[in-house]
Formats: structure tokens, C-alpha cells, sequence
């Protein structure tokens, strides 16, 4: 409803007492009312309900959306006192709605399952890191994909909203869905363990279909980047200092001698961008690897066109070596003779086709499989 004092003044007695006991206690209201209301209730210490489920939902289905409203300062709100969520007991959930009315475009399609969990790995990014408090709605981590409308027999109907739903423990033991939860695991962890996720100096374009988050502090920066889109897209996230900057979930060290450097994203593709070196997550990825029986070693590193490998450890054996992307698919075909290898150094030519970002080097032969990450820049 509309703004009333006196609703506010119920509220700030109710919250006074509870504090004079406990200041420590968190009251969080789910208020709906106007947002200059909202606005005296935040800055009066109770935290809010931030409800930007339909545009987080447009985002991870490859349609336009803003999600602005997700941050607590375009609100007008003095701290961070905006629970903000992607979905919850009341709302769609995302994965349905990818699964049922995503985006495509070409090969890459939305409504194709691993894509679907991809894509919120990338709402993950900029809807955990935001600075401000999060709620997490059971089972989003896996990739719940059962509409909040799920009848017990199958059907979708609203008269079933609050029908039990499938609990689906087993969705741990799906690799593709198990690598949704560590990612969301290892941006819990930035959000709890690094000051720079708690600054109150930030940046946040969440309009449009390239969205970047800046996040500045005295620790490090940091540069969340990612493309809603359906279709490859260039675009240069900004980074605030020049110098050596990490991949956080990969490790890749690479230089920022321009801090308007354009850089390519497909369709989906995410970056968590940092000054400083941080411990790279272990993330499995969609690539089924065998136990290696030898290593792999890629120089330099990143690199641009031109890329040696040393395969001292396959010398003798049939070998091949491709080049893929991070979801298992082969870019190029760097070594497709299957030859018994006579010496250990081999230099290929990538080309320059092939977009900046990070890929996996596979040696194969029959005993293994060896892998070796590389930036290409």
C-alpha cells in the first residue's frame, strides 16, 4: 500500500523491543509496501524481502531483463538490509521456466538441460556476489527443475501449488547438476571469507544482456562479467586498475594493459574477475577424464595464436591432442593422426578463429586420458 507513518511506527516498536534484548537478532519483513516505506524501515535496522524473481527468470531464459532492483542502493536503502532471492515458495522456478520457455539460437538452446543449469551458474554469479544479504531457495543449488504448480500425479495445475513436491536428493549424484552446487558453493565462500564482497563501494549494470558487477575495496577489486545472451557478443567489462588480473575459476593469469579491452563471451559465458590471486575452486566439468597416465604441459600460457605442448610422458604412443571448451566440446583438432609420438615438444597453430577465453588441452591414448587448462588471450 501506500506510505504510512503510522504502520512504520508499529513496526519500529516491535523492532526496538526485540533489539533491547538481542541487538544481534535479524527481523526481516515481508512488506510489499511502497519502497519509500521500505526505505524508513531498512534504515531503521529490520532487513526486507527483495522480490526479483521475474527478471532473474527472464535473465537465465536469454530474454531482456534488469535485474537493478536487486541492489539495495538503487533502492535508496542506507545499508545492506535487501534479502534479495531468485526464486521461493511463492514464485516459478527457474529451471521450469528455462526447461519450458527458454531462449536458443543455433545449437546453443536454453531448453536443453545442462545449458539450463549453466545458465544459473551465471544468474548465481551476479545474484550471490551482489553485495547484501541472500536467500537460497531449497534445492536451487542442484538445478530443481518441478514446477511450484507440480500435482503428486505428474500435472501441472495451481491447484497444487502447495502440494508436496519430488525431493530429489539424487540430483547430487548428476555431475552437471553437482557442478551447479560447487559453484555455488565457491561463491559462498568469496561472499563469507573475502572484505570485498562486503564493500559498500560498487557498481552494478544489471540492465541489458552484457551485465557486469565492480566491486571495489581496499583488499582487492573485482569484475563480475557474463553475457545473457543467445549469441556470441564482444564487450568490454571495465576493469578499474591495469595490471595482472585471475580468472577465479580458473586460476588464468593474464594482463590488463587497457582498462577498456574488449573481450569475447558466448552465449552464457560468465567471468569473476580479481586483482588478486585467489585459491581456484575445484569444479568438475562436463568432460568425462580418465585417470591420467601421464601430463600434459602448455606454453605459454596464456597464449595467442601459437601453442606448444610437451608430451614427453606419451613418447612412443598413439596419441591424439584436441583443444575444447569447458563444456567437453572439441574446438580443434590439434593432433587427429593417431601416430606413435617420436619426440616430446609439438607446436600448433590454434588460429585466430577461436575466441579469447579458457579451454582444456586433452592428450588420449588407450591407457588415459591427461588434461592441462590454457587462457587463450
Amino acid at each position: 500500500g501506500i506510505y504510512s507513518q503510522e504502520r512504520i511506527d508499529i513496526m519500529n516498536i516491535y523492532g526496538d523491543h526485540v533489539w533491547s534484548i538481542d541487538p544481534d537478532i535479524y527481523m526481516i519483513l515481508e512488506h510489499w509496501c511502497e519502497n519509500s516505506e521500505e526505505v524508513a524501515l531498512a534504515n531503521n535496522g529490520f532487513m526486507l524481502w527483495g522480490n526479483v524473481t521475474h527478471d532473474y527468470q527472464e535473465a537465465a531464459m536469454g530474454w531482456a531483463s534488469n535485474l537493478n532492483w536487486a541492489n539495495y542502493q538503487d533502492r535508496g536503502y542506507n545499508d545492506p538490509h535487501l534479502v534479495t532471492y531468485m526464486e521461493s515458495h511463492d514464485e516459478e522456478r527457474l529451471m521450469y521456466k528455462n526447461l519450458e520457455y527458454g531462449n536458443a539460437n543455433g545449437g546453443y538452446n536454453i531448453q536443453d538441460l545442462n545449458t539450463a543449469l549453466d545458465r544459473i551458474e551465471l544468474t548465481s554469479c551476479f545474484n550471490v556476489l551482489l553485495p547484501g544479504p541472500k536467500m537460497i531457495w531449497q534445492f536451487g543449488e542442484l538445478g530443481y527443475d518441478f514446477s511450484i504448480n507440480h500435482c503428486p500425479n505428474g500435472t501441472i495445475n495451481e491447484n497444487c501449488r502447495t502440494s508436496a513436491k519430488p525431493v530429489k536428493w539424487d540430483y547430487r549424484d548428476d555431475p552437471n547438476r553437482y557442478e551447479l552446487y560447487q559453484v555455488y558453493a565457491a561463491l559462498n565462500h568469496l561472499k563469507t571469507t573475502e572484505e570485498a564482497f562486503r564493500t559498500t563501494d560498487f557498481g552494478f549494470n544489471g540492465a541489458g544482456y552484457e551485465k557486469t558487477l565492480h566491486l571495489n575495496h581496499s583488499s582487492m577489486n573485482v569484475v563480475v562479467a557474463g553475457n545473457f545472451s543467445v549469441n556470441n557478443t564482444s564487450f568490454a567489462p571495465w576493469f578499474p586498475n591495469n595490471g595482472v588480473w585471475y580468472d577465479y575459476f580458473t586460476g588464468v593469469a593474464f594482463e590488463v594493459n587497457d582498462q577498456n579491452m574488449m573481450i569475447d563471451f558466448e552465449p552464457g559465458e560468465y567471468h569473476v574477475y580479481t586483482d588478486v590471486q585467489l585459491d581456484t575452486p575445484e569444479i568438475v566439468t562436463h568432460i568425462d577424464e580418465l585417470t591420467p597416465t601421464a601430463e600434459v604441459i602448455v606454453y605459454p600460457n596464456p597464449f595467442s595464436d601459437q601453442l606448444d605442448v610437451n608430451l614427453a610422458g606419451f613418447v612412443g604412443k598413439e596419441t591424439t591432442v584436441e583443444l575444447l571448451d569447458l563444456n567437453g566440446r572439441v574446438v580443434a583438432e590439434l593432433l587427429d593422426d593417431v601416430v606413435a609420438l617420436n619426440h616430446f615438444n609439438y607446436t600448433f597453430e590454434v588460429g585466430a578463429n577461436i575466441p579469447q577465453g579458457m579451454y582444456l588441452v586433452r592428450a588420449s591414448n588407450a591407457d588415459g586420458t591427461s588434461t592441462a587448462k590454457v587462457f587463450k588471450k
